[in-house]
């Protein structure tokens, strides 16, 4: 397939699974539930979009304008093809919907996943067509836009179900957003290094695309199998290609931070910096003591000026520790995905390097808090350091981190007076017959009245 001069249309990504739904489809694949497997897959944020093409009849006032054809004899043709590429595209995806609910013979999860690579031969055929018959009706300055516009309509479509921090990032879109704060991005550099990266962009996508359309389905099938090596060479594969979006995303940023004056150049790195941080430094303990200390008035200045100096030097003392924090979290980011078939085979030795060396920054950082922390208590005094570090804040007197639920550990104070009604109470245990889930109630089924509980202090 040539990337450059081609359109292929397949469906949008699968994003990660979570893993109870991932243990409910290996339960449905398992059982012979999933005869809809095209049309009901579970993934993380809810059911897949259907099968998409990259480019529709609706396209159509797009293509006109971009290319120039308002006025040209061949607009009515460009729609024609337009409509007739995605008459044919429907057909072979009712194709393969029909193929993939009657597979009866070996193994239907392997069995989908060699239709869709099919049909993606079938749509890359359609694609190939309809390129080159648009083609042929523009003149050389018409067919580098298009060729230009076919890598837009990749980005545009494909990009935004990347999975890995920074590899969803649209650098068209955020530099075009951010060109009335940053004047220097308007600047024929910036804009050809956003062309070259749109164009490499689309080869990229177009080689992630089929493990996208495949999801996990040839992974389940294969581990499923026991073919524990294939399974791991097909996902590290399609790591590998979202590695390689994300890497190039990141580095082409690098070079519009680099074309850029120093305020904006600052503004846009910390701008793609929000979009792909892993690890988000502050939120310490000692972070919110130094605030405490700089908000309380009643402090004499020269403490609180102090207290704000024993902050800073932390900061700055730590900043090495949270690059090389960053650095790890975003090595750690892709392995995490591997790391269960490598800990089966015994290959996870990078992974579990990564996880030690998280931990031993981990520790770094804390005994560096720790010793802001002691320093902020020798300015401030015992007293007040007691109560500035064990007291939490007003927004929130319960700890919601007692718990792996993040839910308090005992119930509110109560806010009634005696006499009052305490509100409703605890709902009644389960009955030791519970009615098939999903099923809701009868309406005229009477719900029991539970008896009000006294109301409850926290301990």
């Amino acid at each position: 397939m040539n990337h450059t001069n081609s359109n292929a249309a397949c469906c949008f990504p699968k994003r990660e699974q979570h893993p109870l739904k991932l243990a409910a489809l290996l339960l449905c694949l398992l059982g012979g539930l999933c005869a809809e497997i095209f049309s009901a897959n579970i993934t993380h944020g809810g059911p897949l979009p259907a099968l998409s093409p990259a480019l529709s009849e609706r396209d159509t006032a797009m293509i006109i304008d971009r290319l120039d054809l308002q006025a040209h004899e061949a607009t009515p043709i460009v729609k024609t093809l337009l409509a007739d590429y995605e008459h044919q595209w429907v057909a072979a995806r009712a194709h393969l919907q029909s193929r993939a609910s009657t597979t009866s013979q070996g193994d239907p999860r392997l069995a989908y996943a060699d239709q869709v690579r099919a049909f993606q031969a079938t749509q890359r055929a359609l694609a190939r067509v309809l390129s080159d018959n648009i083609e042929s009706l523009l003149d050389d300055e018409q067919r580098g836009k298009w060729t230009s516009l076919q890598h837009e309509f990749w980005r545009l479509r494909r990009l935004r179900h990347g999975q890995l921090h920074g590899e969803s990032i649209d650098l068209r879109l955020l530099a075009d957003a951010s060109m009335p704060a940053m004047p220097s991005l308007q600047s024929p550099e910036v804009d050809a290094a956003l062309v070259a990266w749109q164009a490499q962009l689309a080869g990229l996508l177009a080689s992630r695309e089929p493990f996208d359309c495949e999801g996990s389905t040839r992974y389940l099938s294969l581990v499923l199998n026991r073919r524990y090596e294939t399974a791991l060479a097909w996902m590290t594969q399609w790591i590998d290609m979202r590695i390689a979006i994300r890497d190039l995303n990141l580095a082409t940023a690098k070079i519009i931070e680099g074309l850029l004056d120093e305020a904006d150049a600052a503004a846009f790195a910390a701008a793609i910096s929000h979009r792909i941080e892993i690890h988000v430094p502050g939120g310490r303990l000692v972070d919110r003591v130094a605030q405490r200390v700089a908000d309380d008035s009643s402090l004499p200045k020269a403490t609180r000026d102090r207290v704000a100096n024993i902050h800073a030097d932390y900061q700055r003392s730590t900043i090495p520790l949270h690059t090389q924090r960053a650095r790890i979290e975003q090595a750690l980011e892709p392995l995490a995905l591997l790391a269960p078939m490598q800990r089966r085979m015994g290959k996870d030795d990078a992974y579990i390097e990564l996880i030690e060396e998280k931990q031993d920054n981990e520790l770094n950082l804390q005994m560096h808090a720790q010793a802001a922390i002691d320093a902020i208590c020798a300015v401030i005094g015992d007293a007040l350091c007691s109560n500035f570090t064990t007291n939490q804040s007003s927004a929130s007197t319960l700890d919601r981190s007692a718990h792996p639920s993040g839910l308090p550990q005992h119930d509110a104070p109560s806010t009634t007076s005696p006499g009052q009604d305490p509100g409703p109470g605890l709902a009644p245990p389960p009955p030791d017959t519970p009615s098939p889930p999903f099923i809701p109630p009868e309406p005229d089924t009477p719900r029991p009245t539970p008896e009000p509980l006294p109301p409850r202090t926290l301990r």
